[in-house]
């Protein structure tokens, strides 16, 4: 009977425990690691911020000069839907930016919002819409070289490609265009176009 007991009792400690229990084992009282702490993010997590060269109003003679751009856009706000056409309608992310010119002609500051379309994990096309702002003459006289833009507050459209060439790094390939939408007098536009770098945080 006590074999009997002893072989029922060894068998259960095989199955629980995989091998005999000694008495080492009911002593061991080591606690287990703690739970990893979260990582915290940085408040700037997932906001980006580029830096490039401009051609300063490409289309036109007056003006045409170089100019720095910089760049911020925050992060796509939201849960992803899995559809990357209804995501690219409903989840655009907001920008501030500003040309700097290198040759005495107008800089410009612009916000709004800007769409993203991606292709696959490293292309994407991006539509952007942003209010615009400059510091150059609206009217100058005839003859002069800068552009009549007609009003000081402009409307701003742009496209551009990216290419993800690392984790956190991108390159930009991008063409904007900044006119009062016949709201001024005159209304000669000016556009640029150029190539940034981008990096994500």
């Amino acid at each position: 009977m006590k074999k009997t007991a002893f072989a029922v009792l060894l068998m259960c400690q095989l199955m629980v425990f995989g091998r005999p229990v000694h008495a080492a084992d009911l002593l061991n009282t080591t606690p287990a690691p703690p739970p990893a702490a979260p990582v915290a993010l940085s408040p700037f997590s997932g906001f980006e911020a580029r830096f490039g060269g401009i051609a300063h109003s490409l289309l036109h003679r007056a003006e045409q000069s170089a100019d720095i751009n910089l760049e911020i856009l925050s992060p796509r706000y939201g849960n992803a839907s899995g559809n990357p056409f209804l995501d690219f309608v409903i989840r655009p992310r907001l920008v501030a930016g500003g040309n700097i010119n290198l040759d005495r002609f107008r800089n410009q500051a612009y916000a709004g919002l800007v769409w993203t379309f991606d292709f696959n994990d490293r292309f994407a096309f991006e539509l952007g819409w942003n209010a615009l702002v400059h510091d150059g003459p609206n009217n100058p006289g005839v003859g002069s070289n800068q552009l009549a833009l007609g009003c000081s507050l402009l409307f701003r459209e742009s496209f551009a490609f990216t290419y993800k060439f690392a984790d956190n790094w991108k390159v930009v390939a991008s063409f904007d265009h900044g006119s009062n939408a016949g709201f001024c007098r005159r209304n000669v536009g000016i556009n640029n176009a150029g190539v940034k770098i981008g990096y994500t945080f």
